[in-house]
């Protein structure tokens, strides 16, 4: 996984770049697992069998040229001009872990 990142990052110029995320390190990281953990409803999986979550890992992705389209299409929506501190989270399971 860490040289597909790196290769990602290569072909890409830079602008695209993953972070890992060391919950004991970064607070960005424990505040993602709290906040996916607050968020799942075992009642919504039950009857898939599922009843808690386990958080392998969290990473951060940096994309230069997403950040800089969300960011000029925020400035024309924001009608007083004023920018806003936001931050969002993308919520993807990883495919290979999931079961049928």
């Amino acid at each position: 996984a860490w040289i597909r990142s790196l290769r990602l990052e290569l072909q890409s110029g830079g602008n695209v770049r993953m972070e890992p995320g060391v919950p004991s390190r970064d607070l960005w990281a424990k505040q993602v697992r709290e906040l996916v953990s607050s968020r799942f409803r075992a009642e919504d999986f039950s009857r898939f069998g599922i009843m808690d979550i386990k958080i392998h890992n969290v990473t951060r992705v940096h994309n230069r040229s997403l950040r800089i389209r969300f960011e000029e299409i925020i400035s024309r929506i924001s009608a007083d001009g004023t920018t806003t501190n936001m931050e969002y989270l993308f919520y993807i399971p990883d495919p290979r872990n999931a079961e049928a």
